[in-house]
């Protein structure tokens, strides 16, 4: 069983974490509570596991705390976003002497990564929750699983890259795979799954093996019922790492001591931008290509095989846009504090401020897909509405946000900073109502302090629509 970890913040001695009270509140299922849960189990760390069932007040003080499940209570203060709950728990705990999450920046960027990849794959379910009709529903959610289905494609990425982490120390990367590929595997509480949806995916196989035969996993599962099930062995004989594995962990474990960066991204903001200004504020140099500045950027993605951005360091690919926002952050700092805090609950708060802006962020990518001009703009200006997809989340933005002003930069402020300006005129998303963040007063104080550093405005001082909007407003 692991150790509770000594990566606790500095005033936080061993006797006072170990005296905490740690409350998980979710549905009872597994989904995304039983990575925390799980991570929790690995790293010794006692838990309280608060579901309806077992509380009556649960929705009440649901209500009260005003967010989403999961929430994490510790010592009866609420921590929510299942994603930067879990980065805190990894950096809290450890198993066999090392954290969950990784310290060293590159191995925790491909924890990170796998986090990431396995959130794509695991996104296009969440649509068919809306599908009211049953059968419906249960074929949408086949059609995920056929050979060119929003799942698939992924699916056969992540089979693929799983291969570097059979006899690894398991990271919360790996909890996070193992938790969320079993909500894929019969018996589950999603219907219409299809049985052996999984089954030719070799090297998810192996991992799965692997990570079902850790101890404190085969303890936590033991009495396990019904849909849990699928987190025990099928086996007890444990994978060897395939020659593509060790080539990949090979690569992964580079250390290069003079690096090159180069970032491949579009010639738009996006979700490159937030990366080209970590890298600005950090000092640190880097090529910025795309398209207009090299003819074989197209072909040059397409040997890599994955999306933009990309950050190429010395030559060696990174994908996935915020894994590698979080690896610049964590070497680049910026008046001597790094971008990505150490500290594991500072650290928290800023993943939950990235995570918060991403759920602001993410209902404009349905609209995309939407080929008639008349219609996409009138979807993306409700979206804004009263009672828009996106308003809800600049409520609690604009709310949060208030406790970044006059504080030292972090990669959170960066996303937020980036990612708004995306809402503002000029933008290169068409349809999106002129002014419509002027009513936020805490976001505009915002965006007057990240406007105003020193790096900010010497890289934007001549910058044209639509980066104007990363200049002042006043």
């Amino acid at each position: 069983m692991g150790n509770l970890c000594s990566n606790a913040p500095a005033d936080l001695n061993q006797a006072e974490f170990a005296q905490q009270q740690f409350e998980l509140m979710y549905w009872p299922i597994t989904a995304l509570g039983e990575p925390i849960r799980l991570a929790m189990a690995i790293g010794g760390i006692p838990l309280k596991d608060t579901t309806p069932k077992t509380d009556p007040s649960f929705m009440d003080r649901k209500t009260a705390f005003g967010t989403q499940v999961p929430i994490l209570v510790v010592d009866g203060k609420p921590m929510d976003q299942s994603r930067s709950i879990l980065r805190y728990v990894g950096k809290i705990c450890k198993y066999q002497g090392k954290p969950l999450y990784p310290e060293d920046a590159m191995e925790a960027f491909w924890c990170d990564n796998l986090i990431d990849l396995t959130e794509d794959m695991r996104s296009p379910i969440g649509a068919t929750f809306a599908i009211q009709d049953q059968k419906e529903k249960e074929a949408a959610r086949a059609a995920l699983f056929t050979a060119d289905g929003g799942i698939t494609k992924f699916l056969k990425v992540l089979d693929d890259k799983i291969q570097s982490r059979i006899g690894q120390s398991p990271t919360i990367g790996d909890i996070y795979c193992f938790c969320v590929t079993n909500i894929f595997r019969q018996p589950t509480f999603i219907d219409g799954i299809p049985a052996g949806a999984l089954d030719e995916y070799k090297n998810l196989t192996a991992f799965h093996t692997q990570i079902a035969n850790f101890p404190p996993i085969l303890e936590y599962y033991k009495d396990a019922v019904e849909i849990r099930t699928t987190a025990k062995p099928v086996s007890t004989t444990l994978p060897s790492q395939t020659p593509e594995g060790a080539k990949m962990l090979k690569a992964q474990q580079i250390k290069p001591t003079s690096p090159e960066y180069e970032l491949l991204y579009w010639p738009i903001t996006g979700l490159g931008e937030p990366i080209r200004m970590a890298m600005t504020m950090g000092g640190l140099p880097f090529k910025d290509t795309t398209p207009k500045t090299d003819e074989k950027f197209m072909d040059r993605k397409q040997a890599i095989g994955a999306q933009v951005p990309i950050l190429l360091v010395d030559g060696t690919p990174m994908d996935q846009s915020r894994s590698i926002l979080r690896y610049i952050g964590k070497i680049c700092k910026y008046d001597g504090k790094p971008l990505y805090p150490t500290d594991p609950i500072e650290a928290f708060w800023c993943d939950n401020l990235i995570d918060l802006t991403e759920d602001m962020r993410s209902p404009i990518g349905k609209t995309f897909a939407i080929q008639d001009q008349t219609e996409k703009e009138a979807a993306r200006a409700a979206l804004f509405a009263a009672d828009g997809g996106i308003t809800k989340f600049l409520k609690k933005l604009d709310e949060k946000i208030i406790s970044r002003i006059g504080q030292s930069p972090t990669i959170g402020d960066i996303y937020v900073f980036c990612c708004t300006n995306l809402f503002r005129q000029p933008t290169f998303i068409d349809g999106i109502p002129a002014g419509n963040l002027d009513q936020y007063e805490n976001l505009t104080k915002f965006h007057a302090q990240m406007s105003r550093y020193p790096p900010v405005l010497e890289y934007y001082k001549d910058a044209v629509e639509p980066r104007t909007t990363f200049k002042p407003r006043s």
